[in-house]
């Protein structure tokens, strides 16, 4: 009887067992998934970024945004009854009611009718939708914000919620803007004014912002830290024939000075078609306009230092000659393989005259004050070849290739002058005099190419990405440096020298990234990666140089250098090698519920080594060891698509770069010596960034908030050194090399104690009795910069408060005007003395306005007032007033024409002030001030319908309209 028990037993628990499997087997099958296609109703285009939200009564609504071909899935639906709700900002809403019955639910073409979507709350105002929230993507309707009729894509991004242009940079809720999409692809690069500045405003439907994710973090869905802030450009739908664009040219004088030409011409000239897109632009003009940012590789165009305090006046310093051309051309050669090329050339030659007092820092209150005022004229002519490319494949459902070459050439030819004058307590110590010419060529590129694999269990995923970065610098330069000290009146022989130096530096890497992704359980996914990269740097430094015994007296600007007898210097001369290997492995968790929430964890290790080879002038090796551990985290959370919260935390190394290792001094300029250092190590940061965006979807008013603080230890800050009596800092069988009294002396070293933070606000909000859209901002700015002062640690802080006041109308087109208003306070402080330490105040007030009168008339006018106090000698007050009219003429007022005369009262200025290693310089900049131009305009309008061919492409020189979503990645 046991034994017949113990049996029965046993046999009831191997069914139950089976009829428990069955049932869960059961449970897995009921889990479906439902799918669709979003398009426009009018011409069958995908609809990029819409939302599908699938739900049900006591279930929590689960939703999907659709991609760049507009389809969308959402997975695990059990069998049930369920409303399916589309929307897509600009669209009546889509609903249907479905049935998952034992099967997945494919509905097929979702069609979706354009309208101007207005809230019954708000339609008796007749206010559109402002901006809604999308996931993570802040969508911005384009209708809401009236611009003028010649209004570009920049113009239009003003009057956002917090948007702001400042000079070559584009900033959303206080964060830098570092690409712009149109329709998701890319347009010429990485350049965000290249897009901003060339598509017309009346061309753009919708205004997209997030965080585009790289294309390894999108596949896994893990943040890998390397999120650009993007805008997404979409344009309209229905534009006819899909051609567009707008050329222009016109003359003019200088009103003031000697009444030189000015001139300008450009334009641009779009064809967008469903598989097909070709962007030519182009621009020629000596009036400081350009319609890109400068992306200088060589290094050989940057000015200023470190710790900017700020930069007041209009423009870019100097004056300008700009001319470029670009072409941008993208297509689908199938349905599974998409191509962007584009190509940008620019020509840019800068003439400079300045003026500059650099204080310097006093080690005790009872010092005596150093001065150096100084002249200073610069000419540079730059021109700069930029190609870049992305193929992206979908071999099938399972894999898909990326590859891209990424590809900048450099040439620039420089020249400049600088005289000035040393005084100790406003008495004259000694007098320099400098001229300098010299010659770069640079190519920098990348090449990078990923294989990702989906396997079939959703979130299981492998990818391999590789990069593969290259750079040569080749730089040639002569300069004539004559110092002369006291007592002398003009400059003389006391120390005359000519020095011509051949710098050569050259650097490859490679870099490859293994992930592996695998889910654990419904809301969990590890991830495991190994990452190694190398990099190697080669540095040939060649000097000739010889002491002349000359007397100068010519103060002419257009001295040349003189031709001598320059003999190789062995002491001045350096060639190193510097490699720099890395091997990072770790692990991540990611926790996640639908589209709402996500959490991130991860931990990294890191051993690097830091070699270095010199070969002359002593050959010797230098080897390092670093290990770091890297953890990471991550925290987004979003409301009903009104709330979005996201908090990053990352940590980085970087590596002392090859100039930083040449421990060769360099005499090249008379007032500032240097050399480098190879006993420097690699510096390690932690960054953490916060940022909160809410809007009220009836009410149209938003909320941004960013903050960001980075710290860093082993900072590679500066060590200089100034001698009050003449100084050895060489001595071999060849001879001394000596610091003169007065000469800074730096070298790079390692300091702890860097960091940065700031704090943005942004309030947004219609007012409806002005018809008109107002931004409040608020921020600081809080930054400790260490240094070595003559042996002694020096901390140099700058603490800045912002605020900043626009209304922008938005009730016509006819009648376009923005007001602001922004000020920034500095407390400057230096822990090196008392008398270091200074304050100052400026501020920007604007009023533009532009309007179209008998739909034929147009006047404009702009008034800026520009203020700065606290900076002595160089403080500002004055108004700069620029005005225009013109006349719309030919059909649809497509041709302007128009003069406009900039800088009326001849006042325009342009004031820095940035802190150094060891001083404060404040300089003002010669710019371009007042001048008549008449300028002719032919605008490109789509008009008809033209029928596209078979493959989608150019038809009789015509295409037809571009797709209407966005799109990401």
């Amino acid at each position: 009887m046991q034994f017949k028990s113990n049996t029965t037993d046993n046999t009831m628990k191997k069914h139950l067992t089976t009829l428990l499997c069955a049932l869960v087997c059961l449970g897995a099958a009921a889990q479906h998934r439902v799918s669709g296609t979003v398009v426009d109703n009018k011409d069958r285009q995908p609809l990029p970024t819409a939302v599908a939200t699938l739900s049900a009564p006591g279930m929590t609504p689960q939703g999907q945004s659709t991609d760049l071909d507009g389809k969308f899935t959402i997975h695990n639906i059990a069998d049930g009854k369920y409303t399916l709700k589309i929307t897509f900002l600009g669209y009546a809403e889509q609903t249907r009611q479905i049935e998952v019955k034992g099967a997945d639910v494919n509905l097929g073409t979702i069609r979706m009718r354009s309208e101007d979507k207005v809230l019954d709350e708000v339609k008796a105002t007749g206010t559109l939708v402002r901006q809604e929230q999308r996931g993570d993507t802040t969508v911005f309707n384009a209708d809401a914000f009236k611009v003028n009729p010649d209004a570009t894509t920049e113009d239009l991004i003003k009057k956002m919620p917090g948007m702001v242009v400042e000079g070559d940079q584009v900033k959303s809720g206080g964060e830098q803007i570092k690409k712009v999409l149109v329709d998701g692809k890319e347009f010429f690069g990485d350049d965000p004014m290249l897009a901003l500045r060339n598509i017309s405003a009346d061309m753009v439907k919708n205004i997209e912002v997030y965080d585009k994710a790289s294309d390894q973090s999108a596949f896994t869905g893990f943040s890998d830290g390397e999120e650009e802030r993007t805008i997404n450009i979409v344009t309209r739908t229905g534009l006819g024939t899909g051609y567009f664009g707008r050329v222009y040219g016109g003359g003019g004088h200088d009103l003031i000075s000697d009444g030189i030409g000015r001139y300008e011409a450009g334009g641009n000239f779009n064809l967008f078609g469903s598989t097909q897109r070709l962007s030519i632009i182009g621009m020629l003009n000596n009036v400081n306009q350009q319609n890109f940012s400068f992306d200088d590789i060589s290094g050989a165009m940057s000015m200023g230092g470190r710790g900017m305090g700020g930069m007041f006046g209009a423009g870019r310093g100097g004056k300008n000659r700009t001319g470029s051309i670009g072409v941008n051309y993208t297509f689908e050669a199938t349905e599974k393989m998409k191509v962007e090329l584009s190509y940008f050339y620019n020509n840019n030659k800068n003439n400079s005259l300045s003026e500059s007092m650099q204080e310097y820092f006093q080690e005790n209150d009872d010092d005596p004050l150093r001065t150096y005022e100084s002249e200073n004229e610069s000419e540079g002519i730059n021109n700069n070849h930029r190609v870049s490319g992305r193929i992206e494949w979908t071999i099938n459902d399972n894999n898909s290739i990326i590859f891209g070459p990424n590809i900048s050439w450099q040439g620039y030819d420089s020249w400049s002058f600088n005289s000035g004058n040393d005084n100790y307590d406003g008495v004259a110590s000694q007098s320099t005099f400098q001229v300098s010419e010299g010659e770069t060529d640079a190519i920098s590129g990348r090449i990078f190419a990923m294989w990702r694999h989906k396997f079939n269990k959703e979130k299981r995923t492998f990818s391999l990405r590789a990069n593969l970065n290259i750079s040569d610098n080749n730089s040639d330069q002569n300069s004539f440096n004559n110092q002369t000290f006291a007592t002398q009146t003009i400059f003389g022989t006391d120390l005359t020298t000519v020095q011509t130096t051949d710098n050569k530096s050259k650097s490859h890497g490679y870099s490859f990234n293994a992930t592996y992704t695998e889910p654990i359980g419904e809301h969990m996914a590890l991830q495991l990666n190994y990452q190694p990269r190398f990099s190697l740097s080669e540095g040939d430094k060649s000097v000739r140089a010889d002491t002349l015994e000359l007397v100068y007296t010519n103060l002419n600007r257009d001295f040349d250098i003189p031709a001598s007898g320059t003999v190789f210097s062995p002491r001045l001369s350096n060639i190193k090698e510097s490699t720099y290997m890395t091997h990072r492995v770790g692990a991540g968790i990611n926790v996640f519920f639908g589209r709402d929430f996500n959490a991130q964890i991860g931990l990294d290790y890191q051993s690097a080594q830091l070699d270095g080879v010199q070969e002359y002038p002593l050959a010797y090796e230098t080897n390092r060891t670093f290990e770091s551990i890297m953890p990471s985290a991550r925290v987004q959370w979003r409301h009903k698509n009104s709330f979005n919260l996201r908090l990053d935390y990352r940590t980085s190394t970087s590596a002392p770069s090859i100039s930083n290792l040449q421990n060769v001094i360099d005499v090249s300029n008379v007032r500032l010596y240097s050399t480098g250092n190879d006993d420097l190590a690699q510096s390690y940061s932690h960054n953490i960034r916060f940022f909160v965006s809410a809007n009220n979807i009836q009410t149209s008013r938003a909320v941004f908030l960013m903050a960001n603080i980075n710290t860093t230890s082993d900072y590679i800050g500066t060590s200089s050194y100034i001698s009050q009596t003449d100084s050895v800092l060489l001595s071999d069988a060849d001879g001394e090399i000596i610091l003169p009294a007065g000469v800074q002396f730096n070298k790079p070293v390692n300091l702890n104690g860097r960091y940065n933070a700031n704090l943005h606000l942004t309030l947004s909000s219609p007012v409806k009795w002005l018809g008109s859209n107002v931004n409040l901002s608020l921020g600081t700015n809080l930054s400790s910069t260490p240094s070595l002062y003559n042996g002694r640690k020096v901390t140099s802080d700058n603490y800045s408060l912002t605020g900043g006041l626009t209304i922008g109308s938005s009730f016509s087109e006819n009648v376009d005007f923005t007001l602001s208003y922004n000020g920034n306070y500095n407390i400057v402080e230096s822990t090196a003395a008392a008398a270091n330490n200074y304050n100052y105040y400026s501020h920007s007030a604007s009023a533009r306005i532009n309007t179209l009168f008998f739909t034929r008339l147009v006047v404009a006018t702009d008034l800026t007032h520009t203020l700065t106090s606290g900076m002595d000698n160089y403080d500002q007050n004055y108004v700069m007033w620029n005005a225009a009219v013109g006349v719309k003429m030919m059909k649809d007022r497509r041709a302007e024409l128009r003069l406009r005369v900039t800088d009326i009262l001849n006042t325009n200025n342009s004031v820095g002030r940035s802190i150094q290693d060891a001083y404060v310089q404040t300089s003002t900049t010669d710019v371009l001030r007042s001048y008549a131009m008449l300028t002719f305009t032919y605008k490109f309008k789509p008009k008809g319908n033209q029928p596209q061919n078979q493959f989608g492409g150019f038809r009789g020189g015509m295409m037809p309209p571009p797709p209407p979503g966005g799109g990401r990645r």
